[in-house]
Formats: structure tokens, sequence, C-alpha cells
């Protein structure tokens, strides 16, 4: 008897296909981030006479955002050298002499539904975020990126719940966010979602952020 497998594993169709789609969005997102770049370094921006950055993130549901730190003028040139529709190009605006917020988002992974919206509607408001299933791709180092994010933000979230309070995964991620905050160069923010803050430790209790959440019916 004849067996197939993929990737090691018995073949599956479904398994197969969607692995196949998995790879042609990192490849399509590859592609619009090379092509929004390349767009970028040959656009001057015409109120600072200077070329700004772009950035490209994968939000859920296979969307993308596309920002930029130029001025509207240069986002509105950009949407026309890429063929996009007019607003696309969203501009990430910051305060005179402040760096732009970069958040680094810890949470466990079967928190993911949960948090998600968070980092959408960061992503929104203008604020950069470093959110797991938006930065890794298929292949990628996960300790060399998740460095990569903690060493460039400017604050750090962690959303505490049951599950993420026992990830010892979280924890490391928790205890580089102290350091950096300790060493001046992030901002410490616990987020509480539907978790007892008895069950936290005294230090993380000490440094709750002042709003709890809980999950609601929006309905």
């Amino acid at each position: 008897m004849i067996k197939f497998t993929h990737n090691g594993r018995p073949f599956d169709a479904s398994r197969f296909a969607a692995d196949i789609e998995a790879k042609a969005i990192a490849l399509g997102m590859q592609a619009l981030e090379e092509k929004a770049r390349g767009a970028a370094a040959s656009i001057v921006d015409p109120e600072t006479g200077h070329h700004a950055d772009v950035f490209v993130d994968r939000l859920s549901g296979n969307r993308v955002a596309i920002r930029t730190t130029g001025s509207p003028a240069f986002a509105r040139l950009l949407e026309k050298r890429l063929g996009v529709d007019p607003g696309k190009v969203q501009v990430m605006n910051a305060a005179d002499g402040a760096p732009h917020p970069k958040v680094y988002l810890a949470h466990a992974s079967e928190d993911k539904d949960r948090v998600r919206p968070i980092a959408e509607y960061l992503m929104a408001n203008g604020v950069d975020v470093w959110f797991d299933e938006w930065e890794i791709e298929p292949g990628d180092s996960l300790r060399q990126k998740m460095e990569e994010g903690l060493g460039a933000m400017t604050h750090f979230v962690v959303v505490l719940t049951e599950k993420s309070i026992a990830k010892p995964w979280v924890a490391k991620e928790i205890d580089v966010g102290l350091v950096q905050q300790v060493g001046g160069k992030s901002r410490f923010v616990p987020l509480v979602v539907d978790l007892d803050p008895a069950k936290l430790s005294p230090f993380l209790q000490a440094m709750l952020a002042p709003v709890h959440c809980r999950d609601t019916d929006s309905r």
C-alpha cells in the first residue's frame, strides 16, 4: 500500500490546502511590502523634502494595513504609486520630539482571539504593534523575531489571564519587560482580563493598569 505524506505527516487534503494558502499569503505580503518600500524610496515627502518610512502589517481575515511616518501628502502620493484606494495608507502621527509608540503585546496563544482586537484597535489608532501572528512567518526564528520586537518597543503590554499567568514563556517576556522599564527604555503595562488580581504576584499587583477588562457580549 502506498502512503503519501506532507511535511512528514500523513497527507491530509484540507491541511495541504491550508498550507498552500498560508504560503501564498506570506509571499503576497512579502511582495506588497517590497513594492511599498520600493515606491517609498522613490518618493520625496513634499512637506519635508525627505524620504519617509513605510510599514506593512497583516491583520486578521487576510487584510493588510499600510502606514507611513510621512505627511498626508506623501501618503496620497504613495497610494497612487501603489494603485490603492485613497485613505489606504495611514499616517502615523507622533508628538514633536517624542518617539512613535511601539507596543509589544505579550499573551498566551490560547488567548489570541481576545487579544487580536486589542492589537487591531491600537493599529487603527496609529500605534505600532508587535503581535506574533503578524510578525512571525513560517521558517522564522521565534527567538530572533521576539528579540527584535522587545528591543524596539516603547511599551510592553502583557495581557494577564488565567492562561497567560501559567505560561513560562509569558513569564520570560514579563522579565524582559520589567528589565526594560527599570532601565528606562520602555513602559510596563499589565492588562488584566477576566482574572482575579489576587492570583498575581504582589509585584504585578502593584503595577496593575488602572482598568481591568472583561469579555462582554457586544450585541
